[in-house]
């Protein structure tokens, strides 16, 4: 018997659903300094995201992930933590190409644990999160056009 099955825990992952949107990550540097830029979310759950960004970030490291759910206006602010790192499959392209030329810039891409979210915010995922249920509405766009109260 493994201590799993000894203390009688069962861990899940939970499911995560295809967000292809653009969002905010703002890390505290020390001494007052913060640092933010753009990520592009490739999926997020209730319990974390999965993003690209041209940022070097650290593991370990503690931020603010800033997005709007699609037909919401307010937007989410999540405490998180980076606890996974990979370099992208592709490269994105940048500036103005010429023939075969074309500037290109590597994106990373990283793992966020939700640490802390307000109740609110929590509520609104998961409603949207739930609109998406069944493997076909997973991968599929936006779903109704509900305003988050204020």
């Amino acid at each position: 018997m493994t201590d799993m099955e000894d203390t009688g825990k069962q861990f899940t992952r939970a499911s995560r659903h295809v967000l292809q949107i653009l969002a905010r990550l703002t890390i505290d540097r020390g001494n007052g300094n913060e640092e933010s830029f753009f990520c592009n979310t490739v999926n997020v759950s209730l319990s974390g995201a999965f993003v690209e960004t041209g940022a070097a970030i650290s593991i370990g490291s503690l931020l603010k992930y800033s997005f709007c759910i699609p037909g919401i206006k307010t937007p989410l602010n999540i405490t998180g933590e980076i606890v996974r790192s990979e370099g992208a499959p592709s490269m994105a392209h940048y500036g103005h190409q010429t023939g075969m030329q074309s500037a290109q810039r590597r994106l990373n891409r990283y793992g966020i644990m939700f640490l802390d979210m307000k109740d609110e915010d929590r509520r609104v995922m998961e409603e949207y999160l739930l609109s998406k249920d069944g493997p076909s509405k997973k991968h599929g766009g936006p779903q109704g056009n509900k305003k988050r109260p204020s």
